[in-house]
């Protein structure tokens, strides 16, 4: 069969478990392992474990992919409104390969994301502003991840449309850069800084480092 990115839109492009993968809207190709740019089956008669494939969440109606991040193993797939995890036991191959429903977060068109630790932090833009929610896996199920709006007592603090986000595991920062419309350049560096324990996460903040007039924030 042709690779569904023939004829859509790729959203997002991933490397994982040794296999290039294309994301469209509605399924998600993966290349043959170690043949990153193969992605038609050398048989149509028996497949092999190192064939190339095309996989599907089961998206509800209006939904749609827009990016997959290698997370915990794993790889998430995210959607506008939920999010997907790629499970492959024994190895990613087309007789393996299950999508299951993680969480239910909206991260609308054009979501940053930045992988930090044991947590995925997910952009969402709304009218005015801009919000971030941390997914980290379940304890009580592996298939789920438990999800924690990061800027639930910040409401409106965050400017819209992050253009990048990362993070620091060693010091327990996520950091926020704008496109630095709201200000007329990028000055101003948003951070998220929290501290975990045994019982879970026990202090969180959001906070702004602003600099110099002469100063414009390229990449973080």
């Amino acid at each position: 069969p042709v690779p569904d990115f023939i004829d859509n839109k790729i959203t997002s492009l991933f490397s994982f478990q040794d296999r290039l993968g294309c994301v469209t809207p509605n399924n998600v190709s993966f290349s043959g392992t170690g043949d990153y740019f193969n992605f038609f089956r050398t048989t149509v008669r028996d497949i092999d474990a190192s064939d190339p494939f095309t996989a599907a969440p089961n998206l509800t109606k209006g939904d749609s992919l827009r990016k997959a991040i290698p997370f915990e193993r794993e790889l998430v797939l995210l959607a506008n409104e939920s999010q997907y995890t790629v499970k492959a036991t024994e190895g990613l191959s087309p007789s393996t390969v299950a999508i299951v429903q993680s969480s239910n977060v909206s991260a609308g068109i054009h979501p940053s994301v930045a992988v930090v630790g044991s947590d995925m932090f997910i952009s969402n833009t709304e009218a005015e502003s801009s919000g971030v929610t941390a997914l980290r896996k379940s304890r009580q199920a592996s298939d789920r991840f438990d999800v924690f709006d990061t800027s639930m007592d910040t409401p409106g603090f965050l400017p819209r449309a992050p253009i990048q986000m990362t993070g620091s595991s060693k010091h327990k920062m996520l950091f926020y850069l704008d496109n630095g419309i709201s200000t007329g350049a990028r000055t101003e560096l948003y951070v998220y800084s929290w501290l975990d324990t045994k019982d879970g996460r026990s202090q969180s903040a959001w906070s702004k480092w602003t600099f110099g007039a002469d100063y414009n924030i390229h990449d973080i």
